[in-house]
């Protein structure tokens, strides 16, 4: 009989489980307090394991079903509390007698490792007789910043149901080690392999959205191989940063990567818009996620799963859908230019072509101050910096003469490739600024100073309806022998700005400030001044 006590016990270990179980033995620390922190968890951990192990031996089975009736009753017969823990949810695991035996099958190297600010998982499986994940490799180290390097590490996650021992597995351990040897005897590269055990019978799952079984089975695989890899690194970095095996980097992309860890109110920052590729997270906030996707794994593709989890964090049920979708934003962080391509053209789903790119990949930039000067119809450039290093291209957007006065733009906003302000404002183009930040700012600085009667702005496009300015940015203006900037109007919440003057004014700047910084790109489709003649 389990006394009372002994079933508070178990209680705490299956509540304590969800946060513990599922974070395997990692590396050890490189400190001596995380060190203790380590063997702590470590004790617990072990604990942990010995308790869920005796509740599941009390517990019922096919062949003897009435041991649960016994079991749960305490010493006066009242019914007792059982946490849910990872056999409910892992229900084959009862099978593995050892629940130990969930660390990788295989790790190379094997040994202890001290954790890093950056862990990159790459999950690789076998796809025909194609395989991405050396090109991948070579691309993540040689672009890494060499200032970065110490501050690394990239595990790569060979996943093969068959286990450790099988033949891709071997073939594939053997090769990454001819290629990086150096890279393995440093550290900044390893190598697991997921036991057989942590995969429960998947082929013959119950379909939902009409997936066909051969989906289903990628689908619900490739979920149990997130979970596991984001388990696995959890305890090894401050971040995690999940890839894929068929991708580019961007030129530095790690420099970037870390300073967009510094933001704040963040829960995912999102450096691709493709998929799972690129998603960045802090470790602590792993253990949830990944107990989300355990619970759902064969339900539904890890993208949506990620969509259901910030949904379900972020939003209320009385939430309006476009509502909803802002405030999951200001968590779910989505920033171009993407910092990841996807180039592979045969999908780890057999038979499957995939064509997908990321539309934003491929600009590296350096935002500086431009500034040019616009005279009637014709326009002249001075003291032009180049400010960006452009791989594609994309069509220029012809227009007709704006008709503006004129005038000298000056920004600190970087712009895409041709689509300036300078192009925007005498009506050759549309301008498409980078990310502006808080006070970034354009001045529009009137040869002559011009009584202005009407000002219109307008941001975002048909096909870019979200790149647009609110209210957080207000359009100020100058005064001829002033220097006080004054107020003029702010930013509508369809991106639209309209100004008219009840007495024109003898206006000598206009000036145009951001006051809180966006996470997305913005479009100024038009600068419309009109102005006594």
């Amino acid at each position: 009989m389990i006394t009372p006590k002994r079933r508070r016990i178990l209680a705490i270990a299956a509540f304590l489980l969800l946060l513990y179980i599922l974070r395997l033995k990692m590396a050890e620390p490189y400190t001596e307090i995380a060190r203790l922190e380590d063997i702590v968890y470590e004790l617990k951990r072990r604990n942990v394991l010995k308790l869920l192990h005796d509740q599941t031996m009390n517990s019922p089975t096919e062949s003897n079903p009435n041991q649960q009736e016994s079991s749960d009753l305490s010493s006066n017969g009242a019914t007792q509390l059982h946490l849910p823990n990872i056999i409910d949810i892992y229900p084959h695991l009862v099978e593995t007698k050892e629940l130990e035996s969930l660390n990788p099958a295989l790790r190379y190297p094997d040994k202890r490792m001290p954790r890093k600010e950056l862990i990159m998982g790459v999950p690789t499986i076998q796809r025909g007789n194609v395989s991405y994940l050396v090109p991948t490799l070579e691309q993540l180290l040689q672009k890494a910043r060499i200032e970065d390097l110490d501050k690394i590490r990239i595990i790569v996650m060979i996943s093969d149901v068959k286990g450790a021992s099988s033949k891709f597995v071997q073939d594939t351990l053997t090769t990454l080690k001819d290629r990086f040897n150096d890279h393995f005897e440093s550290g900044l590269l390893q190598v697991i392999v997921p036991p057989a055990s942590w995969y429960p019978d998947i082929t013959s799952l119950t379909p939902t959205f009409n997936d066909k079984p051969e989906r289903m089975y990628w689908r619900t695989k490739q979920n149990l191989d997130y979970a596991y890899l984001m388990i696995y690194a959890a305890r090894m970095g401050k971040l995690y940063l999940q890839l894929e095996d068929d991708i580019e980097a961007a030129a530095d992309y790690t420099g970037t990567v870390l300073k967009y860890a510094e933001r704040s109110e963040w829960f995912i920052i999102e450096l691709s818009t493709l998929g799972y590729i690129g998603k960045l997270m802090r470790s602590k906030d792993i253990p949830s996620l990944a107990v989300h996707v355990l619970l759902n794994y064969q339900y539904k593709p890890i993208d949506w799963l990620l969509h259901d989890y910030c949904t379900n964090r972020y939003c209320s049920p009385e939430m309006a859908s476009k509502v909803c979708a802002k405030e999951v934003a200001k968590h779910r962080q989505q920033v171009k230019p993407g910092m990841f391509q996807h180039v592979g053209y045969y999908s780890s789903l057999e038979g499957k072509i995939q064509k997908l790119k990321d539309k934003s990949f491929g600009v590296n930039f350096e935002p500086l101050k431009r500034e040019s000067i616009w005279h009637g119809g014709k326009l002249r450039k001075e003291e032009i910096e180049k400010t960006f290093k452009v791989r594609g291209g994309r069509t220029m957007v012809e227009r007709g003469p704006s008709g503006n006065p004129d005038a000298k733009i000056t920004s600190t906003i970087g712009a895409y490739q041709r689509f300036t302000l300078e192009g925007m404002y005498a009506g050759n183009t549309l301008a498409w600024l980078i990310e502006p930040q808080l006070e970034d700012t354009i001045w529009i600085e009137f040869t002559l100073p011009k009584r202005i009667t009407k000002i219109t702005i307008r941001t975002g496009s048909k096909d870019h309806t979200e790149d647009t300015f609110g209210d957080e940015t207000v359009l100020m203006a100058t005064k001829s022998g002033e220097e006080k900037e004054h107020e003029l109007a702010r930013f509508a919440a369809n991106g639209t700005l309209m100004y008219t003057a009840v007495t024109p004014v003898s206006i000598e700047k206009l000036v145009i400030r951001v006051q809180r910084s966006l996470r997305h790109w913005v479009i100024i489709d038009e600068v419309k001044i009109e102005y006594v003649h």
